[in-house]
């Protein structure tokens, strides 16, 4: 059975922050940030700590992809990673050097069922000259046709 790992990419999602509530007690019994309270928006709702604002490098991005793809991992720090808008560019580099790995492993994985594919038609092309090998050794051949020439009357009665 074949079965494709799971592959994630990401993308720079920019937070225009309009607002800021505390919680004091989440369903986890922590306090917690929600950035944006009137979106409601899961993905902005942090533990109560500073803002870890940093670099846009391979090492960070590296880091804020492994909490993104762990979120329940105890092993995991839970706090955002934040970059600042002059970041950007960096930010946006090293994501595509992330991302175009995902885009080779896929096109390696194309590739490979691409071959699979032609081994499954040649055996296919295999089997039909196999058939047409053993009928013609029956003395069998294609140009043995059978015509049936079927004739429809209706009765009036």
């Amino acid at each position: 059975m074949f079965r494709m790992k799971d592959v994630r990419i990401f993308i720079v999602k920019p937070i225009d922050i309009t607002g800021i509530e505390l919680c004091e007690k989440d369903f986890d019994g922590h306090p917690k940030v929600i950035l944006n309270p009137k979106s409601q928006d899961p993905s902005l709702v942090f533990d109560l700590a500073e803002p870890n604002f940093q670099k846009a490098t391979r090492e960070s991005v590296m880091a804020c992809i492994a909490i993104l793809t762990k979120p329940n991992d105890p092993t995991n720090p839970t706090r955002p990673i934040f970059f600042g808008p002059s970041e950007l560019p960096q930010l946006n580099t090293c994501l595509k050097m992330h991302n175009s790995s995902i885009l080779n492993f896929y096109e390696e994985q194309a590739r490979k069922n691409m071959q699979l594919a032609e081994t499954v038609r040649n055996i296919m092309d295999q089997q039909d000259r196999a058939q047409v090998e053993y009928l013609r050794q029956c003395g069998i051949t294609n140009e043995d046709q059978v015509e049936v020439n079927v004739t429809i009357e209706q009765a009036q009665g």
